[in-house]
């Protein structure tokens, strides 16, 4: 690997050092990401098959029942892995954007689990006021949803509330997600969006997370030029909000009509 003197070398110098070093992590963490994701595929089909032969002993049943479902949080792991890689990598470009309904994904995703939300007894305050859409990319833009709100399912208590909205703001959109759940520490606030950060190791695996959540969600708002704010009191619950250029959104949606 080359070296650089770090005493004589310019600001420029370093900052490509950086990049360089940043790259090589991140195509290191894709490379092996890609390679694991086949076997643990395989390993995942044959636990599964083990763990409910009923010609098995009841004792062996549950071993392989352990083993499948710890595979099955490695493969989590992989695929959030490759995703962030996809994300740090800059494989989607404003040319793969478009202009995305989130109001409509919003309550889409809400409708299709209905049943995790009756179980939990939880209460959904929805505020879905702004129908403007957002120039991104699709599929990071559910991933950002599907995270947000699953987040606050899996770290509020039974009969909790969660309030999601969808409205302008200013000169920016806002989409957030707020909860009456455990809350998080002030200590951890400015930590909470590195990869694999856990403020408690016992909470997040028993939630399934894979510390990579909020990791991912943090890219995907600074590949669509906007920023991820949070808010939270231990005990008290959290907001997570997601802020959009507003003009950008507009000035984008007059083009691609023809205005």
């Amino acid at each position: 690997m080359n070296t650089i003197d770090l005493e004589n070398a310019s600001k420029q110098e370093i900052q490509t050092h950086i990049q360089k070093l940043e790259k090589i992590r991140s195509d290191f963490v894709s490379n092996i990401s890609h390679e694991l994701r086949t076997p643990l595929t395989v390993m995942i089909g044959y636990l599964e098959s083990l763990a409910q032969d009923t010609a098995l002993e009841k004792p062996y049943q549950n071993i392989m029942q352990t083993m499948y479902t710890h595979a099955q949080r490695m493969q989590h792991i992989v695929e959030d892995l490759l995703h962030l890689s996809a994300i740090e990598a800059q494989e989607y470009q404003e040319k793969a954007f478009e202009m995305v309904d989130m109001h409509a994904l919003i309550k889409d995703y809400l409708a299709s689990i209905t049943p995790m939300i009756e179980k939990k007894q939880h209460k959904i305050v929805l505020n879905l006021s702004s129908h403007q859409k957002i120039f991104g990319d699709k599929k990071q833009l559910v991933s950002l949803i599907q995270n947000l709100i699953t987040n606050a399912i899996a770290y509020t208590p039974e009969a909790g509330t969660i309030s999601v909205s969808y409205q302008e703001d200013g000169n920016a959109l806002s989409f957030s997600v707020e909860d009456t759940g455990i809350g998080i520490a002030k200590e951890h606030l400015a930590r909470i969006t590195e990869r694999f950060y856990r403020i408690d190791k016992h909470r997040s695996r028993d939630s399934g997370g894979t510390g990579l959540g909020l990791a991912i969600i943090k890219h995907i708002m600074i590949v669509h030029h906007g920023q991820l704010k949070i808010h939270s009191t231990l005990g008290k619950g959290s907001c997570f909000r997601c802020v959009f250029k507003k003009e950008k959104t507009i000035q984008t949606d007059k083009k691609m009509l023809g205005s």
